[in-house]
């Protein structure tokens, strides 16, 4: 049985950084220069996270995180990212929205 999570993400004017925060997660909140570090860092930090506050081994079960992009001035979400992540196998799949 696969676990799902969504991390939202949204840019911070006032400090010029991309942050990343998920309910799901307990203790995820990220701040990163570029989107794409940001998804880096997750793929970094969610596995301990996981481990650590939910007692889930990431090496042995599916997990798979979605990444949403929130503009915070208009009040809506789009989906700008998917992303499946095995730390078993050290891969994943990628597929952008438009």
């Amino acid at each position: 049985m696969a676990h799902e999570y969504t991390v939202e993400i949204f840019y911070d004017d006032s400090c010029d950084v991309f942050v990343g925060t998920s309910d799901a997660i307990p203790g995820l909140t990220i701040e990163e220069e570029s989107r794409e570090k940001l998804i880096e860092t997750a793929i970094e930090i969610v596995p301990i996270l996981l481990r650590e506050n939910l007692n889930i081994n990431v090496s042995c079960e599916s997990v798979n995180v979605s990444i949403i992009e929130c503009d915070m001035n208009r009040l809506e979400s789009k989906s700008i990212y998917g992303l499946t992540y095995s730390w078993k196998d050290k891969s994943h799949l990628e597929q952008a929205y438009a």
